[in-house]
């Protein structure tokens, strides 16, 4: 099994980013943040805050995946224990 990183994952706009997670039943949809320039990272902020999501980033070291990720969770996804302190 090989590891991904941010040069083996298809980079996705901004836009697309948002639209995914979105439509994705997953509870966090999540990006490389290496794909991203800062104005970037400054957009992707500002839309999914438009549209209620929490933006997270954390680096990741399992078998699947080695890196920075750029990750968002919409908020009806987080029990309301943690909604206070995000």
């Amino acid at each position: 099994m090989g590891v991904d990183n941010y040069k083996t994952i298809k980079k996705c706009s901004v836009n697309d980013f948002i639209e995914d997670a979105l439509k994705s039943n997953a509870i966090m949809a999540s990006m490389p943040i290496e794909h991203y320039t800062q104005d970037e990272l400054k957009e992707i902020t500002k839309k999914a805050n438009e549209k209620d999501f929490i933006v997270t980033i954390k680096a990741e070291y399992s078998n699947f995946y080695q890196g920075v990720l750029i990750g968002l969770i919409h908020k009806d996804n987080i029990k309301q224990e943690y909604k206070d302190i995000m």
